[in-house]
């Protein structure tokens, strides 16, 4: 089976556009099930919703690792 390569977000543009949606879907969830699990008194919802955005804060954050000066 030939092996498929598949350039996955080729110019910078689309890396700085793609960090700022996960850092935008981050905030999102932590404001809706951050603040719902603090709200009720779930604080299991609150922890893997913090934990959630923690994670797609260090994949923004490593998209925009060898970004460098150009943004």
């Amino acid at each position: 089976m030939r092996f498929f390569t598949f350039r996955f977000l080729t110019n910078n543009e689309q890396r700085k556009h793609v960090a700022k949606t996960l850092n935008t879907v981050a905030l999102g969830q932590l404001a809706a099930f951050g603040y719902a699990g603090l709200s009720n008194g779930n604080w299991s919802m609150m922890g893997v919703s913090v934990a959630l955005a923690v994670l797609l804060e260090l994949l923004a954050l490593r998209l925009l690792r060898n970004l460098g000066d150009s943004l």
